[in-house]
């Protein structure tokens, strides 16, 4: 079989090419999320806050954690004002409440049921010490931020928790 050198040639520039592309296309990296540098989160793991704050908050006959965008604010509370060992904390607490997850109930936080969302919360609740547990410091961290998110919303602001201008209603004293 004779092969000339330009089709030698050819055919290693196209398995040269090859060789390069292929790491690219078999790389599955997930989007981070733009604008939190300090915290370096995909777009699976922003899913996951938002099921947890869902599952804290539920939207009912009011809005709950998400339309008050929860998981948005527990993300820019973490980048501007935590300290960075808390929020690598953060993040090994979030891989650690997942990896449970996925341990129990083989898929993931947001494939489970409402049901199986609903169990793991009612768990992570119940456990204590987030000094040594990385996932319940990860769930209390999460639950403080959703709680401060929604008492911060400008729906409980205006129609749940009503403002009242200072010095308010005068009501004087009854004296007998």
């Amino acid at each position: 079989m004779n092969v000339s050198r330009r089709a030698a040639l050819k055919q290693f520039v196209i398995i040269a090419a090859g060789v390069a592309l292929l790491p690219s296309c078999l790389q599955h990296s997930k989007k981070k999320i733009a604008g939190f540098e300090k915290v370096p989160i995909d777009e699976d793991q922003l899913a996951l806050m938002n099921g947890v704050a869902q599952v804290i908050i539920p939207d009912t006959g009011t809005p709950g954690a998400k339309a008050v965008q929860a998981d948005m604010f527990a993300l820019t509370m973490l980048n501007d004002c935590y300290k960075q060992a808390d929020r690598e904390r953060f993040l090994k607490g979030m891989q650690a409440f997942t990896d449970q997850v996925k341990k129990q109930y083989n898929k993931s936080f947001t494939e489970c049921t409402p049901e199986e969302q609903t169990a793991i919360i009612k768990a992570a609740n119940g456990a204590s010490d987030p000094e040594t547990n990385d996932a319940t410091y990860f769930y209390k961290t999460m639950k403080h931020l959703t709680m401060q998110a929604y008492t911060q919303s400008k729906y409980f602001m205006t129609e749940v928790q009503v403002y009242q201008q200072i010095p308010g209603k005068y009501i004087p004293s009854q004296a007998v």
